[in-house]
């Protein structure tokens, strides 16, 4: 994914310990102090994933721009993540704990596709789980890591997972999986109760059955062998 924006921005900057250089860009009719929770979550996710992937993050700068009028809720273009502003911005002054967590939870998940989707993709539709579910899961274990007072999981047990089963309780509702055979099907892939929700159970469920450093280490061997290149299931769960 490519993105591109250009405007009158303000921004905020800063430099992870890897290097990296972290932004948060906004329109100017936002306080300052509106950019900078985003840009303190940004920067220790992508610390904290370079740590659990044991890979590092593949480019020199990764800028976070809310959008004011966007449709999604957010886009994980590679180096340029896009956000509707909902779900960048807030004033540290006067949010609640769960509009914190969710903002959190969103740029997690966004910065987990920078490896999940970007770094590395699927080879076709069918396994749009391995961007998706992966990076659902992950936004719990970074946030979990980063601020482990929020009971994060909490959030994935009273909200995912009944979305998860009550969706798959469904008659005839799809699988994680899905074999995609024309392009006119791909919009249809993305059921949040299936192959975020859902797929993200599944995973929670392999890292607890395997540990999470098999998980790590598999993950490593991953990203190293399939770099900026895409990949199949097999690729990953034969590791």
């Amino acid at each position: 994914l490519v993105a591109f924006a250009f405007g009158e921005l303000q921004s905020k900057l800063t430099e992870t310990k890897s290097g990296v250089k972290i932004g948060v860009f906004s329109t100017k009719a936002h306080a300052e102090k509106e950019l900078d929770f985003a840009l303190d979550i940004a920067k220790r996710s992508i610390e904290f994933y370079e740590d659990y992937y044991q890979t590092p993050y593949p480019l020199p700068h990764s800028w976070q721009l809310a959008l004011p009028d966007f449709s999604a809720g957010a886009m994980e273009n590679w180096g340029l993540v896009t956000y509707r502003e909902a779900y960048l911005l807030l004033n540290p002054d006067n949010t609640s704990l769960d509009t914190k967590r969710i903002v959190a939870t969103v740029i997690a998940h966004e910065l987990a596709h920078q490896w999940f989707g970007d770094l590395v993709t699927m080879k076709w539709w069918d396994d749009l789980w391995l961007n998706e579910s992966f990076a659902n899961m992950m936004e719990y274990v970074a946030i979990d890591a980063l601020q482990p007072d929020w009971n994060i999981w909490e959030l994935f047990q009273t909200s995912e997972a009944p979305q998860a089963l009550q969706r798959d309780a469904t008659d005839g509702v799809q699988s994680v999986h899905v074999e995609v055979k024309d392009p006119a099907e791909i919009d249809s892939l993305f059921d949040p109760a299936i192959v975020y929700a859902k797929g993200s159970r599944l995973l929670v469920m392999v890292r607890a059955l395997i540990g999470d450093d098999a998980l790590r280490s598999g993950l490593k061997t991953y990203f190293k062998s399939h770099k900026y290149n895409k990949s199949e299931p097999t690729a990953l769960l034969y590791l």
